[in-house]
């Protein structure tokens, strides 16, 4: 694990991963549905990458196929109080992209926020249709949590799951 992931953390991206699992399996008209021209008894399940890999899980089928690459993040605050938009790691979003065109499969950035679970879904016109400036955490005063963001309208996102989702139960 990073030096700031904790285990409860990884729990988190765990809740917000499975949902979306769930979501896409049972709701085919779901926006960039993975789980669109599959044969219908197919099976799917997360594999968790290593650190270095940057992105969270990959999504495979039960014949081994990736068919999605995924992040995840559990953020506290509700769409208003970040005034609709949400700022994103560039290098997460190249990741995706860099992953997702490898296996030529959807990328998604997965988030929790007070509002429910959102999904987006990354594609070429992520960097390039939205504002990109620098930020990133203030609360560790660490000068490396500071890096280009992607901030990114909530019209962009796809919604999974209305309303709170905890982290137990």
């Amino acid at each position: 694990m990073p030096l700031y992931e904790k285990q409860v953390d990884v729990d988190r991206q765990d809740i917000i991963a499975q949902r979306f699992l769930n979501a896409m399996s049972f709701n085919a008209d779901l926006p960039n549905n993975f789980t669109l021209n599959k044969p219908k008894n197919t099976e799917y399940y997360l594999v968790p990458c290593p650190y270095k890999m940057v992105v969270d899980y990959l999504i495979t089928t039960d014949y081994g196929k990736v068919v999605g690459v995924i992040e995840c993040k559990w953020y506290w605050k509700n769409w208003f109080e970040v005034g609709y938009i949400q700022p994103i790691s560039v290098h997460k979003i190249v990741h995706l992209q860099m992953l997702g065109n490898s296996f030529n499969c959807p990328a998604y950035f997965l988030m929790r926020n007070r509002d429910g679970l959102h999904y987006l879904t990354i594609d070429e016109s992520t960097l390039t249709r939205n504002k990109v400036e620098t930020g990133g955490r203030t609360d560790r005063n660490n000068p490396n949590d500071l890096e280009p963001m992607v901030h990114i309208e909530e019209r962009y996102w796809d919604i999974y799951h209305v309303g709170q989702v905890r982290q137990y139960g």
